[in-house]
């Protein structure tokens, strides 16, 4: 139960991040893409499950924000907190080149998707104008905000483990 209501806690703030920046730098060049980071964060933290819920719900708030077709950056990045979840039996979490690559790459990926869709539905986009002048730069920035963020997030996730461990091998709870 801690861990549903701490992947909440964590994407709402994360959305609220997200808005706060876009808010005080809104002619940035790029602009980092906070609640992909906490969806990976989350699948590569707490497992398959957690990045599902982290990425939905960071995805729905992100449509109902910014989004033009409203679920699929929930379907998205609910994919990418799944995929990441693979990663929890696989890698140590302390290793945070892992996190980085992983948003860094989903960022790079979700932007691709969305070119392609908009390509199709608007047929007037060029693939080097939006490769150089969006898709790199915000997956950079991604890259260097997932630094910062992960290692909350660990240390937030750290402390919900050690209380519900605790709070599972309490004699009086039983």
């Amino acid at each position: 139960m801690r861990r549903n209501i701490f992947v909440i806690i964590i994407v709402v703030l994360t959305y609220f991040l997200q808005a706060i920046y876009l808010a005080f730098f809104p002619g940035a060049f790029a602009t980092p893409n906070f609640l992909l980071v906490a969806a990976c964060s989350m699948g590569f933290l707490m497992g398959k499950r957690a990045g599902i819920w982290a990425g939905f719900l960071g995805g729905l708030l992100y449509d109902l924000s910014y989004g033009s077709i409203f679920g699929l950056t929930a379907l998205i990045f609910m994919y990418f907190g799944y995929l990441n979840g693979y990663l929890y039996k696989m890698f140590f979490e302390e290793d945070i080149r892992v996190i980085m690559i992983s948003a860094c790459g989903a960022d790079f990926i979700y932007n691709l998707i969305l070119f392609f869709i908009g390509f199709v539905t608007q047929k007037g986009n060029s693939f080097g104008a939006c490769l150089t002048n969006i898709m790199l730069p915000e997956a950079f920035a991604t890259l260097l905000a997932s630094i910062p963020m992960y290692l909350i997030f660990r240390w937030f996730a750290r402390k919900v483990q050690a209380a519900q461990l605790e709070e599972e091998q309490s004699p009086w709870l039983k």
